[in-house]
């Protein structure tokens, strides 16, 4: 399980900033029970490409499990695929660019869209090809997806429900990886923790500046939070919080409108003041 990311054209370097890595050593930490790498494989002023992947522990997988006794859950693709399992590894590597806090002579770059190519996989999803590339083309992404090749002695299945996904186009590093963190369980649709009001924080922080418009967004909404209770609660809190919003920026937009009418008055009171004298 892994993603790449590749960054091209001027001061491509700079997500080295971004990421807090030193693009001349390698990340290798133990997160969750699980082998997290980060390694540039390319670093120019002009191009970076760094991959970062995942190595769980099949047996800690599995670990206390309440289907011990059955050799099945040892038969499974958590241990390789590109998953919410995946997601939840690599957060904590990445958290310095998902969370935009750089250190503060790179702030700035934090805006600043680059020429990316995001590549990830395997993914196994339920999700046709169409679904799956109307999630990224919306936001400015240009989707390739292709399927491994399966050579089969006998007539498994016409196709491969596991793709890998590569995504190009101009985007910041850290909307580009708050967009990965949230879609990626959305296209395998598993999820290996207990779905809490929690996640409502997730898709508001991950999905600030891009969900709200996205025309697939009842469909993230409801892969990630699987249950309708939640789904409901979570669409009344955005709601409320929506309409909070608009009634700020009518309230700024009057006080402004009011403080140009005041000035415009005393700047006429002053005027007619001068010619009186």
């Amino acid at each position: 399980m892994h993603i790449t990311l590749k960054a091209t054209g001027n001061n491509a370097g700079m997500i080295s900033h971004l990421l807090a890595k030193n693009p001349y050593n390698t990340y290798d930490r133990t997160e969750k029970g699980a082998r997290v790498r980060m390694v540039y494989t390319v670093f120019t002023e002009e191009e970076a490409e760094i991959v970062i992947q995942a190595s769980p522990d099949s047996i800690d997988l599995v670990k206390n499990s309440p289907d011990s006794y059955d050799i099945t859950q040892y038969i499974n693709d958590r241990e390789f695929v590109t998953s919410s399992l995946f997601c939840t590894y690599i957060r904590g590597a990445l958290g310095t660019a998902l969370n935009g806090k750089p250190k503060e002579d790179y702030a700035a770059w934090v805006t600043h869209p680059f020429a990316l190519e995001l590549s990830f996989g395997p993914v196994a999803s339920d999700l046709p090809d169409a679904v799956v590339e109307g999630l990224f083309a919306p936001l400015g992404y240009q989707v390739t997806i292709e399927r491994g090749k399966a050579d089969y002695s006998f007539q498994l299945k016409n196709r491969s429900t596991v793709r890998y996904v590569t995504l190009s186009g101009h985007q910041t590093v850290q909307y580009a990886l708050r967009q990965l963190l949230l879609l990626i369980p959305v296209l395998d649709n598993y999820k290996h923790y207990y779905i809490s009001e929690e996640e409502f924080d997730k898709l508001k922080r991950y999905g600030e500046g891009w969900l709200q418009e996205h025309p697939l967004r009842e469909l993230i909404i409801r892969r990630t939070l699987h249950f309708t209770n939640l789904i409901e609660q979570f669409e009344q809190s955005d709601s409320a919080a929506t309409q909070t919003e608009k009634h700020a920026v009518q309230e700024q937009n009057h006080n402004h409108e009011q403080d140009q009418q005041q000035a415009v008055t005393g700047g006429r009171k002053a005027t007619a003041c001068n010619a009186a004298k």
